[in-house]
């Protein structure tokens, strides 16, 4: 009886110690799987595999060799992948090293894998990786690269569409903050950049004319083709520009054409309508001094010398705070005094503002 305690008591034992060994070896796993370590994927620095299905951190992505990624040495691990021809697990690695708040060393890794083996999928990879970084702009040369040398005419149209939405988000920011000179640049850039694709220049025809640019549109549109837009997009832009240029606030009568420009001479004065000679032989607008003495413009100490029918003379100048005819706005604008007008009109519009007017575009608004 006391020998059948005695071994109860020894096989209690025995059964704590190795409950007592078992807590203590996964306490020390879990010292070993610190939160820290789970940011970034891993695996032991020889012969990498493949995470297990079950892995709580980064499933299915390939396991990097952690003193590379340390160091940054993204040929070594970009090879690595390579050699082991596991190029869509280390995709989806830096992708999630992104998302862990690494996105530069994730853009970095992909570029350096795309250099090692030439593959197109990391150029998509390349392009999402820098719109999460916010490079928006920079997101377009990954995909222009595969439209370059599409691998398949599936390829080319999925680049495509990528492209054109990043493309329209772009241009729905630069709208939203009112920025035309900074739509015209974007559009300008991806024209040179693919001279090929028609949708491009379209777009750069219809923000010159929302700028004023009738000139520019109209040619814009002359030398865009077929690649990306449709024959009813170039009627209808057509259709616009030459509804504006009807739109100029340049009326002729007999063999003269005059325009009806608004004036603030100065930030404390209030506006006043003008009617001014078109003259295309005159470099700078002039109005006559008795206008400009009455609107209370600031003289200048500056003299002009100009040529007229009479021979060289001088003339005084005046600053106008702004000319307005129709949209276009000249601001500061040097003027000369005139000492008198021709008979109904206020001086003349000279080159300096006419030069800023859209032109060779349509017919002036009134004929009569």
């Amino acid at each position: 009886m006391y020998r059948f305690v005695l071994l109860v008591l020894l096989w209690l034992v025995s059964v704590a110690a190795a409950y007592q060994l078992g807590r203590s070896h996964w306490a020390g796993a879990a010292l070993v799987q610190s939160p820290a370590a789970a940011l970034q994927p891993r695996l032991p620095d020889s012969n990498p595999v493949q995470s297990s299905p079950g892995s709580d951190e980064f499933p299915g992505a390939v396991q990097l060799d952690r003193t590379a990624l340390a160091r940054g040495d993204w040929v070594q691990l970009a090879s690595n992948a390579w050699t082991r021809g596991a190029g869509s697990e280390l995709l989806s690695s830096a992708q999630q090293l992104a998302e862990s708040g690494r996105g530069q060393d994730a853009i970095a890794l992909v570029r350096a894998y795309y250099e090692v083996a030439g593959d197109q999928q990391a150029l998509f990879a390349l392009a999402d990786l820098l719109m999460m970084d916010g490079q928006m702009v920079a997101a377009l040369e990954p995909l222009f690269q595969v439209l370059d040398y599409p691998e398949s005419p599936e390829v080319g149209e999925r680049a495509r569409r990528r492209l054109d939405l990043i493309i329209t988000a772009q241009e729905q920011l630069l709208t939203n903050a009112a920025d035309t000179a900074g739509l015209i640049s974007f559009f300008q850039r991806l024209a040179e950049r693919e001279p090929g694709y028609d949708g491009h220049r379209l777009k750069l025809a219809r923000w010159m004319l929302q700028s004023g640019d009738l000139t520019g549109a109209a040619t814009t549109l002359q030398q865009t083709g077929s690649n990306g837009v449709t024959d009813a997009e170039r009627e209808q832009l057509a259709a616009e520009i030459a509804a504006q240029a009807q739109e100029l606030p340049i009326d002729r009568v007999g063999a003269g054409y005059y325009a009806t420009v608004r004036v603030v001479p100065s930030s404390y004065a209030g506006t006043h309508s003008l009617r001014l000679l078109v003259d295309t032989g005159a470099t700078i607008t002039s109005l006559s001094t008795a206008v400009l003495e009455t609107m209370g413009a600031s003289r200048l100490s500056q003299r002009v010398r100009v040529n007229t029918a009479n021979g060289v003379t001088e003339m005084a100048t005046y600053r106008v705070e702004s000319l307005q005819l129709g949209d276009v706005t000249v601001n500061d604008l040097t003027v000369l005094a005139l000492p008198s007008a021709p008979g109904g009109v206020d001086g003349l519009l000279g080159m300096d503002v006419l030069d800023r007017l859209p032109k060779a575009v349509g017919t002036p608004r009134k004929a009569r």
